[in-house]
Protein backbone atom coordinates (compact mmCIF):
# COMPACT_ATOMS: atom_id res chain seq x y z
CA UNK A 1 0.00 0.00 0.00
CA UNK A 2 2.76 2.38 0.87
CA UNK A 3 4.90 1.78 -2.36
CA UNK A 4 1.26 2.74 -4.27
CA UNK A 5 1.14 5.58 -2.78
CA UNK A 6 4.28 6.53 -3.43
CA UNK A 7 4.16 5.85 -6.63
CA UNK A 8 1.38 8.19 -7.18
CA UNK A 9 2.62 11.08 -5.33
CA UNK A 10 6.02 10.35 -7.41
CA UNK A 11 3.74 10.13 -10.33
CA UNK A 12 1.21 13.05 -9.78
CA UNK A 13 4.85 15.34 -8.72
CA UNK A 14 6.23 14.51 -12.74
CA UNK A 15 2.98 15.52 -14.20
CA UNK A 16 2.00 18.94 -12.02
CA UNK A 17 5.97 19.58 -13.54
CA UNK A 18 5.63 19.12 -17.02
CA UNK A 19 2.38 20.88 -16.66
CA UNK A 20 4.25 23.86 -15.10
CA UNK A 21 6.87 23.52 -18.38
CA UNK A 22 4.43 23.56 -21.31
CA UNK A 23 2.40 26.59 -20.18
CA UNK A 24 5.89 28.60 -19.17
CA UNK A 25 7.49 26.97 -23.14
CA UNK A 26 4.47 27.61 -25.29
CA UNK A 27 2.41 30.02 -23.57
CA UNK A 28 5.26 32.10 -21.16
CA UNK A 29 2.99 31.57 -18.55
CA UNK A 30 4.65 31.23 -15.09
CA UNK A 31 1.88 28.56 -12.84
CA UNK A 32 2.29 29.56 -8.97
CA UNK A 33 0.16 26.19 -7.99
CA UNK A 34 -1.68 23.25 -9.17
CA UNK A 35 -3.73 21.40 -7.10
CA UNK A 36 -5.51 17.65 -8.04
CA UNK A 37 -9.25 18.24 -7.69
CA UNK A 38 -9.60 14.59 -8.69
CA UNK A 39 -8.49 11.76 -10.73
CA UNK A 40 -8.04 13.76 -13.61
CA UNK A 41 -8.54 17.39 -13.08
CA UNK A 42 -6.52 19.87 -11.90
CA UNK A 43 -6.85 23.48 -10.61
CA UNK A 44 -3.65 26.01 -11.90
CA UNK A 45 -3.47 29.15 -10.38
CA UNK A 46 -1.02 30.85 -12.55
CA UNK A 47 0.24 34.57 -11.96
CA UNK A 48 -3.02 36.40 -13.46
CA UNK A 49 -5.57 33.78 -14.29
CA UNK A 50 -6.94 30.51 -12.86
CA UNK A 51 -8.17 27.63 -15.40
CA UNK A 52 -8.39 23.90 -15.11
CA UNK A 53 -6.73 21.18 -17.16
CA UNK A 54 -9.03 18.00 -17.05
CA UNK A 55 -8.01 14.76 -18.86
CA UNK A 56 -10.82 13.23 -21.29
CA UNK A 57 -10.85 9.42 -21.86
CA UNK A 58 -10.87 9.65 -25.36
CA UNK A 59 -10.13 12.44 -28.04
CA UNK A 60 -14.05 11.99 -29.37
CA UNK A 61 -14.78 12.49 -25.93
CA UNK A 62 -13.19 15.59 -25.66
CA UNK A 63 -14.60 16.63 -29.30
CA UNK A 64 -18.31 15.93 -28.42
CA UNK A 65 -17.76 18.42 -25.53
CA UNK A 66 -15.95 20.61 -27.11
CA UNK A 67 -18.13 21.09 -29.70
CA UNK A 68 -21.61 20.91 -27.46
CA UNK A 69 -19.67 23.95 -25.60
CA UNK A 70 -19.31 26.31 -28.16
CA UNK A 71 -22.63 25.63 -29.89
CA UNK A 72 -24.11 26.52 -26.27
CA UNK A 73 -21.97 29.41 -25.88
CA UNK A 74 -23.02 30.40 -29.42
CA UNK A 75 -26.81 29.44 -29.10
CA UNK A 76 -27.20 32.06 -25.79
CA UNK A 77 -26.50 29.24 -23.18
CA UNK A 78 -23.91 30.65 -21.06
CA UNK A 79 -24.55 28.58 -17.65
CA UNK A 80 -21.63 26.22 -18.56
CA UNK A 81 -17.81 26.27 -19.25
CA UNK A 82 -15.75 27.48 -22.08
CA UNK A 83 -12.58 25.26 -23.20
CA UNK A 84 -9.75 27.63 -23.55
CA UNK A 85 -5.72 27.69 -24.93
CA UNK A 86 -6.89 26.52 -28.50
CA UNK A 87 -8.92 24.27 -27.64
CA UNK A 88 -6.83 21.73 -28.33
CA UNK A 89 -5.87 18.54 -26.58
CA UNK A 90 -2.37 19.64 -24.67
CA UNK A 91 -0.89 16.36 -24.37
CA UNK A 92 -1.99 12.72 -23.23
CA UNK A 93 -0.90 10.67 -20.18
CA UNK A 94 -1.80 8.28 -17.75
CA UNK A 95 -4.47 7.14 -20.63
CA UNK A 96 -5.79 10.77 -20.61
CA UNK A 97 -6.37 13.42 -23.35
CA UNK A 98 -5.54 16.20 -21.34
CA UNK A 99 -6.75 19.81 -22.65
CA UNK A 100 -7.60 23.30 -20.55
CA UNK A 101 -11.10 24.52 -19.47
CA UNK A 102 -12.74 27.65 -17.94
CA UNK A 103 -12.42 27.69 -13.88
CA UNK A 104 -16.29 29.20 -12.99
CA UNK A 105 -15.39 30.62 -9.52
CA UNK A 106 -17.79 28.73 -6.85
CA UNK A 107 -20.28 30.71 -4.64
CA UNK A 108 -19.62 30.58 -1.01
CA UNK A 109 -22.67 28.23 -0.71
CA UNK A 110 -22.53 25.21 -2.74
CA UNK A 111 -25.83 23.73 -4.85
CA UNK A 112 -27.63 20.82 -3.67
CA UNK A 113 -30.94 19.26 -4.02
CA UNK A 114 -31.97 20.00 -0.27
CA UNK A 115 -34.93 22.68 -1.23
CA UNK A 116 -37.32 22.89 -3.99
CA UNK A 117 -36.22 26.08 -5.09
CA UNK A 118 -32.97 24.69 -5.54
CA UNK A 119 -34.16 21.82 -7.66
CA UNK A 120 -36.50 23.90 -9.74
CA UNK A 121 -33.36 25.84 -10.80
CA UNK A 122 -31.43 22.99 -11.95
CA UNK A 123 -34.99 21.41 -13.92
CA UNK A 124 -34.99 25.49 -15.72
CA UNK A 125 -31.25 25.05 -16.10
CA UNK A 126 -31.64 22.15 -17.86
CA UNK A 127 -35.10 22.73 -19.63
CA UNK A 128 -33.20 25.49 -21.53
CA UNK A 129 -30.19 22.94 -21.87
CA UNK A 130 -32.28 20.90 -24.01
CA UNK A 131 -33.84 23.75 -25.90
CA UNK A 132 -30.47 24.91 -27.17
CA UNK A 133 -28.62 21.89 -28.26
CA UNK A 134 -32.06 20.64 -29.96
CA UNK A 135 -30.23 20.85 -32.99
CA UNK A 136 -27.55 19.08 -32.49
CA UNK A 137 -28.70 16.11 -32.33
CA UNK A 138 -27.69 14.66 -35.85
CA UNK A 139 -24.44 15.43 -35.35
CA UNK A 140 -22.73 11.69 -35.85
CA UNK A 141 -20.26 13.06 -33.09
CA UNK A 142 -22.56 11.95 -30.44
CA UNK A 143 -23.64 8.63 -29.56
CA UNK A 144 -27.24 7.32 -28.90
CA UNK A 145 -28.11 6.64 -25.41
CA UNK A 146 -30.83 3.94 -24.04
CA UNK A 147 -32.11 4.71 -20.23
CA UNK A 148 -33.61 1.27 -20.20
CA UNK A 149 -30.65 -1.09 -21.51
CA UNK A 150 -28.19 1.08 -19.04
CA UNK A 151 -30.55 -0.15 -16.46
CA UNK A 152 -30.73 -3.61 -17.81
CA UNK A 153 -27.24 -3.72 -17.60
CA UNK A 154 -27.29 -2.23 -13.85
CA UNK A 155 -29.65 -5.21 -12.50
CA UNK A 156 -27.94 -7.70 -14.29
CA UNK A 157 -24.53 -6.75 -12.66
CA UNK A 158 -26.25 -6.84 -9.20
CA UNK A 159 -27.95 -10.05 -9.35
CA UNK A 160 -24.38 -11.55 -10.12
CA UNK A 161 -23.43 -9.89 -6.37
CA UNK A 162 -27.03 -11.99 -5.06
CA UNK A 163 -24.49 -14.28 -2.89
CA UNK A 164 -22.54 -11.77 -1.96
CA UNK A 165 -25.48 -9.05 -0.83
CA UNK A 166 -27.42 -11.88 0.66
CA UNK A 167 -24.14 -12.84 2.95
CA UNK A 168 -24.85 -9.09 4.38
CA UNK A 169 -28.50 -8.21 4.16
CA UNK A 170 -31.90 -10.24 4.07
CA UNK A 171 -32.55 -12.18 1.14
CA UNK A 172 -35.99 -10.91 1.34
CA UNK A 173 -34.18 -7.35 0.70
CA UNK A 174 -32.67 -8.88 -2.59
CA UNK A 175 -36.14 -9.48 -3.46
CA UNK A 176 -37.87 -6.69 -3.01
CA UNK A 177 -35.22 -4.76 -5.33
CA UNK A 178 -35.15 -7.28 -8.14
CA UNK A 179 -39.36 -7.59 -7.85
CA UNK A 180 -39.27 -3.32 -8.15
CA UNK A 181 -36.48 -3.30 -10.76
CA UNK A 182 -38.20 -6.06 -13.00
CA UNK A 183 -41.55 -4.47 -12.54
CA UNK A 184 -39.97 -1.03 -13.51
CA UNK A 185 -38.27 -2.20 -16.70
CA UNK A 186 -41.10 -3.90 -17.77
CA UNK A 187 -43.83 -1.18 -17.53
CA UNK A 188 -41.27 1.48 -19.50
CA UNK A 189 -40.57 -1.04 -22.31
CA UNK A 190 -44.22 -0.83 -22.57
CA UNK A 191 -44.19 2.41 -22.68
CA UNK A 192 -41.50 3.68 -24.59
CA UNK A 193 -42.71 4.31 -27.47
CA UNK A 194 -44.61 7.59 -26.06
CA UNK A 195 -42.05 9.68 -26.93
CA UNK A 196 -40.05 10.58 -30.24
CA UNK A 197 -37.92 12.88 -29.74
CA UNK A 198 -34.41 12.87 -29.36
CA UNK A 199 -32.07 15.96 -28.40
CA UNK A 200 -28.49 16.36 -26.35
CA UNK A 201 -28.99 14.94 -23.00
CA UNK A 202 -26.50 15.55 -20.05
CA UNK A 203 -26.65 12.12 -19.06
CA UNK A 204 -25.71 12.72 -15.80
CA UNK A 205 -27.38 15.21 -13.69
CA UNK A 206 -26.06 14.37 -10.42
CA UNK A 207 -26.04 17.89 -7.94
CA UNK A 208 -22.33 17.95 -8.37
CA UNK A 209 -22.60 18.81 -11.82
CA UNK A 210 -24.69 21.65 -11.46
CA UNK A 211 -22.25 24.47 -9.96
CA UNK A 212 -23.61 27.62 -8.07
CA UNK A 213 -21.29 30.70 -9.83
CA UNK A 214 -20.06 33.12 -7.52
CA UNK A 215 -22.50 35.31 -9.47
CA UNK A 216 -25.19 33.70 -8.21
CA UNK A 217 -26.36 31.59 -11.40
CA UNK A 218 -26.42 27.85 -11.71
CA UNK A 219 -24.11 26.87 -14.52
CA UNK A 220 -24.19 22.99 -15.71
CA UNK A 221 -21.29 21.14 -16.02
CA UNK A 222 -19.27 17.98 -17.19
CA UNK A 223 -20.95 16.63 -19.99
CA UNK A 224 -18.69 13.26 -19.88
CA UNK A 225 -21.85 11.61 -20.87
CA UNK A 226 -23.34 13.79 -22.91
CA UNK A 227 -25.31 11.87 -25.70
CA UNK A 228 -28.70 11.65 -27.98
CA UNK A 229 -31.81 10.63 -26.29
CA UNK A 230 -34.99 11.88 -25.27
CA UNK A 231 -35.01 14.89 -22.74
CA UNK A 232 -37.17 12.63 -20.42
CA UNK A 233 -34.19 10.56 -19.94
CA UNK A 234 -32.32 13.62 -17.55
CA UNK A 235 -35.82 14.60 -16.16
CA UNK A 236 -36.40 11.01 -15.25
CA UNK A 237 -32.64 10.21 -13.70
CA UNK A 238 -32.76 13.69 -12.13
CA UNK A 239 -36.32 13.02 -10.18
CA UNK A 240 -34.95 9.52 -8.86
CA UNK A 241 -32.41 11.85 -7.57
CA UNK A 242 -34.44 14.45 -5.65
CA UNK A 243 -36.81 12.30 -4.22
CA UNK A 244 -35.39 11.23 -1.34
CA UNK A 245 -34.53 15.00 -0.20
CA UNK A 246 -38.73 15.99 -0.60
CA UNK A 247 -39.46 12.92 1.20
CA UNK A 248 -40.40 10.92 -1.60
CA UNK A 249 -43.46 13.31 -2.19
CA UNK A 250 -44.60 12.65 -5.57
CA UNK A 251 -47.48 15.41 -5.24
CA UNK A 252 -44.83 17.72 -4.56
CA UNK A 253 -42.23 16.22 -6.77
CA UNK A 254 -45.23 17.12 -9.61
CA UNK A 255 -45.73 20.99 -8.90
CA UNK A 256 -42.09 21.14 -10.15
CA UNK A 257 -41.97 22.49 -14.11
CA UNK A 258 -41.56 20.63 -16.38
CA UNK A 259 -42.27 17.68 -14.73
CA UNK A 260 -46.15 18.40 -14.17
CA UNK A 261 -46.32 17.08 -17.82
CA UNK A 262 -45.38 13.82 -16.60
CA UNK A 263 -47.64 13.27 -13.42
CA UNK A 264 -49.79 10.75 -15.30
CA UNK A 265 -47.24 9.34 -17.86
CA UNK A 266 -46.97 5.33 -17.58
CA UNK A 267 -43.09 5.53 -19.04
CA UNK A 268 -42.18 8.20 -16.37
CA UNK A 269 -44.25 6.87 -13.49
CA UNK A 270 -42.49 3.45 -14.39
CA UNK A 271 -39.43 4.19 -14.49
CA UNK A 272 -39.43 6.11 -10.82
CA UNK A 273 -39.69 2.88 -9.52
CA UNK A 274 -36.31 1.65 -10.49
CA UNK A 275 -33.91 1.66 -7.85
CA UNK A 276 -31.33 2.51 -9.43
CA UNK A 277 -29.47 4.80 -6.60
CA UNK A 278 -29.01 1.68 -4.54
CA UNK A 279 -28.03 -0.93 -7.14
CA UNK A 280 -25.28 1.52 -8.66
CA UNK A 281 -24.38 1.86 -5.30
CA UNK A 282 -24.22 -1.83 -4.58
CA UNK A 283 -22.44 -2.36 -7.56
CA UNK A 284 -19.81 0.19 -7.04
CA UNK A 285 -19.05 -1.08 -3.27
CA UNK A 286 -18.50 -5.10 -4.61
CA UNK A 287 -16.19 -3.82 -7.62
CA UNK A 288 -13.97 -2.79 -5.03
CA UNK A 289 -11.27 -5.35 -4.01
CA UNK A 290 -11.14 -4.80 -0.34
CA UNK A 291 -14.89 -4.53 -0.23
CA UNK A 292 -14.89 -6.93 2.85
CA UNK A 293 -12.94 -4.57 4.77
CA UNK A 294 -15.27 -1.43 4.22
CA UNK A 295 -16.85 -1.42 7.96
CA UNK A 296 -17.90 2.17 6.90
CA UNK A 297 -18.94 1.40 3.28
CA UNK A 298 -21.26 -1.41 4.61
CA UNK A 299 -22.62 0.40 7.32
CA UNK A 300 -23.65 3.41 5.07
CA UNK A 301 -25.08 0.81 2.06
CA UNK A 302 -27.46 -0.64 4.92
CA UNK A 303 -28.46 2.42 6.19
CA UNK A 304 -29.40 3.88 2.32
CA UNK A 305 -30.83 0.24 1.33
CA UNK A 306 -33.09 -0.08 4.28
CA UNK A 307 -34.00 3.53 4.12
CA UNK A 308 -35.08 3.19 0.21
CA UNK A 309 -36.83 0.04 0.89
CA UNK A 310 -39.37 1.14 3.51
CA UNK A 311 -40.06 4.47 1.32
CA UNK A 312 -40.12 2.63 -1.71
CA UNK A 313 -42.44 0.46 -0.82
CA UNK A 314 -44.74 3.07 0.03
CA UNK A 315 -43.85 5.01 -3.53
CA UNK A 316 -44.60 1.26 -5.40
CA UNK A 317 -48.43 1.38 -3.90
CA UNK A 318 -48.85 5.12 -4.98
CA UNK A 319 -47.62 4.66 -8.63
CA UNK A 320 -49.78 1.25 -9.10
CA UNK A 321 -52.67 3.69 -7.72
CA UNK A 322 -51.69 6.16 -10.43
CA UNK A 323 -51.25 3.53 -13.09
CA UNK A 324 -54.86 1.96 -12.47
Amino acid sequence: MMKKMNKELNGDGLFKNRLRSLFYQKYQINIRSIHRINSYVYQVNADHQIFLVKGFPSERSFLKQKILTNYLKSHDFHETFSFLFDQQILFSSFGRHFSVIEFLPPHRQPFTYNSLKEIQEALHVLSKFHAKAQDLKEHSIFPNFDLIDKYKKRLTEFCLNKFHFQSLMLPSIFQELIGWANFSLNGMEQAQDSFHTNTIIHGDVAHHNFLRHQNGKLYLIDFDLCAKSKKETDYLQLAIRVLPYINWDLDLLFTLSPLQQYERDPWFLYGLLYPSEVLREWNHFFRKKGWRMEEKWKFYLFQKTYHDVLERKKLFSEIKRRLS
